[in-house]
């Protein structure tokens, strides 16, 4: 019965996870920064990254719904309006990023184990790039 549930579960978790709807326009900019919102998440409760986080899952609702009116209505004006958010939203997630590389690198010297592996799980698909970090 456990392993029914279980593969029942499974399925639900991968219908809801597979139906994520993001818009369709610019979406190999659009696409990651959205994911990337789920992962900031983690840094809520790191104080140096809080307000960062707040203000960036804000502007991804924001960026959202502009590019899902751009999406439907396909007028040059809302896509422009839908392009400036995307690369303000842009600039907010290379904040966070830096941030992140900064207190990464702090927490290294300090050896301080329980904030490096706070920072490292919810950056490392960012750093694959950063010679001074693969050190």
């Amino acid at each position: 019965m456990r392993y029914i549930f279980s593969l029942f579960f499974l399925f639900i978790a991968t219908l809801v996870y597979a139906n994520e709807n993001y818009p369709s326009l610019f979406s190999e900019q659009g696409t990651p920064l959205f994911k990337a919102a789920d992962n900031f998440s983690k840094l809520k409760e790191y104080a140096p990254a809080t307000s960062k986080v707040i203000n960036y899952a804000k502007s991804v609702n924001e960026v959202k719904t502009l590019g899902f009116k751009a999406d439907s209505l396909q007028e040059k004006k809302d896509i422009q309006n839908y392009l400036k958010s995307l690369r303000l939203l842009q600039k907010q997630h290379d904040e966070i990023i830096k941030l992140t590389i900064m207190e990464l690198l702090k927490s290294i010297k300090e050896d301080n184990y329980k904030e490096f592996t706070l920072l490292a799980d919810v950056s490392t698909n960012y750093f694959k790039d950063q010679d001074r970090l693969k050190e």
